[in-house]
């Protein structure tokens, strides 16, 4: 048992005493509580911040928030580097982001917790906070948005954030945070709109945005026409209403990465795809997501012609494209992948098929035959 790293338990019923004999693994680096009663990691906290070389890299506490107490021994173990849990209350969170050197934090709010502002307020206004990512969970992030979206942007070093947005009032102001490269919304916002921020990001004089990930939503026109003029994204995963304005992804020269979410007839999007090719040649990966067509023969043929006219093989690898059908009676069986790919040279392009249905996910990858 010396050699532990990990540990994954419930201790609920456990008394005080015993659960304070967790810090005596030697080299314990990740430590995931299920379940536990209110305050009762206070002890346990302290000895593995009280250890002479803590080796404890990362903590997940599960259930009840963490207590000023146990707060306070969190952010004296000096080896943590990620962090998950809720808290019960905000107190104590300023000695978190002063002395702790936490790179990742996850917050679970609920409903019942305290409010979010006060939660960033103690990350925002501590120049010393090391906090590198940063993911929200839960609705409390609708608190007062216009203040929230402000202090994430001023937390020095953050350069991942993560969180659901029901308000958008006031995000825009996350085109400000100096080092943000990944943005994550995991939900789509209910009142307001995108636009604002996408604005933002494309009239910086040097943009940082690497990574966008917008999921559970798709962007209407007005949206669409200021996302692809963010020229510092690489990474983009959203949604479209209109299938139509697929064509705007080819102005983005930069992407190395697209996956677009929403659901389309292929044929109705085969053209923008096309184009998209065409003009962006960095691009290595492309999930077109779930359609209700297999692509045929002569579009993978008008694909490999354009890569060919465009992409070196001998300084770019395969562009990977990756499609999820969806079932429907007369769907044919995956196999048949294999026949389309004839004739397609896998030193510009290589498909794959994603299945899915109730029993299994099949996955056929489509090859040239040898």
């Amino acid at each position: 048992m010396n050699s532990l790293r990990t540990l994954s338990c419930r201790i609920s019923w456990v008394k005080d005493t015993e659960i304070e004999q967790l810090a005596q693994f030697p080299q314990l680096t990740t430590l995931i509580v299920g379940s536990h009663q209110t305050g009762s990691l206070k002890n346990l906290l302290e000895n593995l911040a009280a250890k002479e070389c803590p080796t404890l890299k990362y903590l997940s506490v599960k259930g009840d928030g963490l207590t000023p107490q146990e707060v306070a021994g969190v952010s004296a173990i000096s080896s943590l580097k990620g962090l998950e849990c809720a808290f019960y209350t905000t107190e104590g969170l300023n000695v978190l982001a002063k002395r702790s050197s936490i790179e990742d934090l996850v917050i679970t709010a609920r409903k019942c917790d305290t409010s979010l502002v006060d939660l960033l307020s103690a990350f925002a206004n501590s120049g010393e906070s090391k906090l590198h990512n940063l993911v929200i969970e839960g609705p409390t992030v609708n608190q007062d948005p216009f203040t929230a979206f402000d202090l994430v942007s001023q937390i020095p070093r953050l350069k991942s954030l993560t969180l659901p947005v029901i308000d958008t009032q006031g995000i825009e102001v996350l085109a400000e945070a100096s080092h943000l490269e990944e943005l994550r919304i995991t939900s789509g916002p209910k009142r307001g709109s995108l636009e604002d921020l996408f604005r933002a990001l494309s009239l910086k004089a040097t943009p940082k945005l690497k990574k966008l990930v917008l999921e559970h939503t798709v962007i209407d026109d007005e949206e669409d026409w200021k996302l692809v003029q963010v020229d510092s994204i690489i990474s983009l995963v959203c949604g479209f209403k209109d299938e139509e304005r697929l064509f705007l992804l080819a102005k983005m020269t930069n992407l190395e990465s697209l996956e677009i979410t929403s659901e389309h007839l292929f044929p109705n999007i085969s053209t923008q795809i096309l184009e998209i090719f065409r003009q962006c040649r960095k691009l290595k990966t492309i999930h077109l997501g779930r359609t209700l067509c297999i692509v045929r023969h002569d579009f993978l043929i008008s694909s490999l012609n354009i890569l060919k006219s465009v992409r070196d093989p001998s300084t770019q690898g395969p562009l990977e494209m990756q499609i999820s059908p969806i079932p429907y009676r007369s769907m044919r069986p995956p196999y048949q992948l294999e026949d389309e790919m004839v004739g397609i040279d896998e030193a510009y392009l290589i498909v794959t098929i994603v299945y899915e249905n109730v029993q299994e996910l099949v996955r056929e990858r489509g090859r040239h035959p040898k």
